[in-house]
């Protein structure tokens, strides 16, 4: 029982040991502070070492890599654009862009027939041909040209007047009815082919005379064949002519009569340096007065 109370008496808390002293409330409130802090180290230290651990073996392995492909040769990087992804739960197909095709010239012409039938109303100059395309070359700045009464006509006293129309051909046909006013020897109408400048062209024509085929080349004109056809003025004639090749073909004969059946005037130009041209009208007036050519017909067409 003295045991007892003995315990007891040093357990209470105004005991008093010998070689002992009770702690301070602050110090003890300090070492709890100091046990947290470590605690929570020690917490922070577990979680980051396999983090840490992770981190530097995957530093060490990209010096690793590096250290291999430094020494490789290195090329040019080519950077692709980037394609916009499309939306979540739709579609999208990749359309190729269209390779632009060259527009092809726009031609007056709108086929192998050129023609003018001159149904029209008077004006100055030739105009637009009933089959489309504009006559051109003196037709169109000449005022010797002009549409009256519903044919074309060429006035003038002395000079040279061309019209052309169509397009450039190599085998070509060609039919005009025409009539002038007065043949002197001089004055003549015909039909224009291979027209390629005002100095090289070939021309069949009437003189009262005669169907002529004469070639310009360069400074010179030259006669290539030539038929007695007797013409008469005011009256109107056909003149149908053909190239093929350097081959020319003629004939003609008064409007109101049939077509002969075979060629007047065939001719062959061994001598020929240019193989196409335009198709057209020319006429020559050398007169102390006024002559007038009336066309009331034109074609050509493009042969085989």
């Amino acid at each position: 029982m003295s045991r007892l109370k003995e315990r007891m008496a040093a357990t209470s808390p105004n005991a008093q040991t010998v070689g002992m002293s009770p702690v301070p409330p602050h110090k003890a409130r300090s070492r709890v502070r100091v046990i947290v802090f470590v605690l929570v180290f020690l917490i922070d230290a577990l979680v980051a070492l396999p983090l840490g651990w992770v981190a530097e073996k995957n530093h060490l392995a990209g010096g690793v890599v590096s250290l291999f492909t430094s020494s490789w040769p290195q090329t040019a990087s080519r950077t692709q654009p980037r394609l916009p992804l499309p939306a979540r739960g739709s579609t999208s197909t990749l359309t190729p862009t269209p390779t632009p095709s060259p527009s092809p010239s726009p031609s007056p012409f709108p086929s192998e027939v050129s023609e003018d039938t001159f149904q029209r109303p008077n004006q100055l100059f030739w105009g637009t041909a009933s089959g489309g395309g504009s006559w051109l070359a003196d037709a169109s700045t000449s005022p010797a040209f002009a549409i009256a009464d519903r044919v074309g006509q060429v006035t003038a006293s002395s000079g040279t007047f061309t019209a052309l129309l169509g397009p450039r051909l190599t085998n070509a046909e060609l039919m005009v009815t025409l009539s002038i006013s007065r043949f002197n020897g001089e004055n003549n109408m015909g039909a224009l082919l291979h027209w390629r400048d005002t100095a090289h062209w070939y021309k069949v024509y009437l003189n009262g005379e005669s169907l002529v085929l004469i070639k310009r080349d360069a400074s010179q004109t030259l006669q290539l064949g030539s038929v007695p056809f007797p013409a008469q003025p005011g009256l109107r004639y056909s003149l149908l002519v053909q190239v093929r090749g350097t081959v020319f073909l003629a004939k003609a004969w008064p409007a109101s009569s049939s077509e002969p059946a075979s060629w007047e005037l065939r001719v062959a130009d061994q001598s020929a340096t240019w193989f196409s041209g335009y198709g057209g009208l020319r006429m020559y007036y050398l007169s102390r007065g006024s002559v007038t050519t009336t066309v009331a017909f034109f074609r050509e067409t493009r042969t085989l």
